[in-house]
């Protein structure tokens, strides 16, 4: 018997409406429809276009029922800790902002000003990025822009209730707010006494649970939308077998270095190597650290392209490799590059801040953000180890940035380890397989993570010896190290 489900996977740059069949067991991809995820400036703020966001997933919806009639329910995902705000009449108030805008940086350091970073991690777990959800609420509340604010949506949430009508708030992205305490399942009361919006937040839902039907006024059928692990890297997580032994690294617009436990990890390690602990599908913790990934190289070739040069990410990496290794490195989580501009240029000037050499052609430029991300990877798989006291032999890469070979290549290298690809659309598929579980179309979660083991095929890249590897790694690491201090 065949079934389909639709995945709605929303991420920084684009989005997509994937219809994903289940043939007996085997499962295939559809993609349906695919769109830019629209931002603009204004006022020196940066925005998410939501009416185009949002048109663009009705049309994607509309697409894949006219290619699959039969279509059992919709799940929806998205990156994290953005949000819209609502008013008494259920009306957007405004576009939300988006997480890459300046001004959440200066907001962060203020208020850690009078709350400590170690009470909030002993709270929420979560690690200090300057744009979580808790930081840009302060910075709403600094600038008196949640006055007539009724109710507060994360993104995939704000998708669902205007399909819907329906309010709620998915457990996986309410953990990445840094205001929810994953040992209790709650929001953290004590918290919102900065901006008073704890009433704000719709009621708290596990995954696997639905939202409700959409609503007729659209021109397709009545569907069931159901509440999949939301945060786009608890989407992918929950697609994926991780054995004990291995570290995940989730490749995308960011790279997710991490592995599920349990229960949370909240030690003072933890805190120092800025570990996050999130929740997953049925209550496991995702303890990983956030890196800027693949946004490095998808920013450089945007730019390349706007001089009329049309390259493929495969024709970057063929640059990269023409160029001399080693020649110099950034630590790719610096604010610099958090965001947008010129990549080449800021490279320019972390370079020269630094007192590196400064390649002259592009193409080495490319190579210093391969090799650098490379390196980081190793350095949070050491930290990794370290804090979680067991090594970690073997490293499993999912994701759209699982494609690029000599990122792979040169992680096996660097980290001296064996590398597995696993799924390339990790997280459309862990989405589907959330629907499935509702549906008991499978059994257990398990048994859908098999399903795709079966489908879809990874490659094994081992690891060449690398001579010059270990001296570089320590001017890498005297570099990041030095920028802590």
């Amino acid at each position: 018997m065949i079934s389909k489900y639709l995945s709605i996977d929303i991420g920084a740059s684009s989005g997509r409406a994937v219809v994903v069949i289940k043939d007996k067991q085997t499962l295939r991809l559809d993609e349906a429809y695919r769109f830019k995820t629209k931002s603009y400036e204004k006022e020196g703020l940066h925005y998410w276009d939501f009416n185009d966001v949002f048109k663009e997933v009705v049309t994607g919806i509309e697409k894949a029922f006219f290619l699959h009639e039969d279509i059992k329910s919709i799940g929806i995902d998205t990156f994290g800790v953005d949000y819209g705000r609502l008013d008494q009449n259920g009306t957007l108030t405004s576009d939300p902002l988006c997480y890459r805008n300046k001004r959440f940086i200066e907001s962060s350091t203020l208020f850690h000003e009078s709350y400590s970073k170690e009470t909030l991690y002993s709270l929420t777990g979560i690690q200090y990025l300057p744009f979580n959800t808790i930081y840009q609420l302060y910075d709403h509340a600094r600038h008196n822009q949640l006055n007539n604010s009724e109710t507060i949506l994360l993104l995939p949430n704000l998708i669902g209730y205007f399909l819907t009508g329906n309010k709620q708030t998915e457990v996986t992205n309410a953990s990445t707010t840094a205001l929810y305490d994953s040992r209790t399942n709650r929001f953290v009361e004590t918290l919102f006494e900065v901006d008073k919006q704890k009433d704000s937040f719709a009621s708290l839902v596990n995954p696997g649970v639905i939202l409700g039907e959409t609503l007729e006024t659209f021109n397709f059928p009545k569907t069931p939308v159901i509440n999949v692990c939301s945060h786009d890297t608890a989407s992918a997580f929950v697609s994926t077998k991780i054995l004990k032994n291995q570290a995940l690294i989730s490749s995308g617009t960011w790279s997710l270095v991490g592995t599920l436990l349990s229960k949370p990890k909240r030690s003072k390690e933890a805190l120092r190597c800025n570990f996050t602990n999130e929740l997953g599908y049925l209550g496991q913790t995702r303890f990983l650290k956030n890196i800027m990934g693949m946004w490095l190289i998808n920013e450089s070739r945007s730019e390349l392209m706007k001089s009329n040069e049309d390259l493929s990410f495969f024709d970057l990496e063929k640059k990269a490799i023409s160029s001399e290794p080693f020649l110099a490195f950034i630590d790719p989580d610096d604010e610099i590059f958090l965001t947008k501009g010129s990549m080449i240029e800021r490279m320019r000037t972390y370079l020269e801040k630094t007192n590196q050499n400064i390649p002259i052609k592009t193409e080495g430029m490319l190579r210093v953000i391969y090799e650098s991300l490379a390196f980081k990877y190793r350095y949070t798989i050491e930290q990794l180890e370290k804090v979680l006291q067991r090594p970690m032999d073997e490293i499993l890469i999912i994701g759209g940035g699982s494609q690029s070979k000599l990122l792979n290549q040169m992680t096996a290298n660097f980290c001296k380890k064996r590398v597995i690809t696993g799924a390339v659309e990790a997280t459309v598929l862990g989405n589907s397989i959330v629907q499935m579980h509702y549906f008991k179309e499978i059994k257990t979660i398990k048994s859908g993570q098999t399903l795709i083991e079966k489908s879809f095929k990874g490659t094994v890249y081992e690891p060449t010896e690398c001579e010059a590897c270990e001296e570089a790694y320590e001017r890498f690491l005297k570099l990041i190290e030095g920028d802590k201090s």
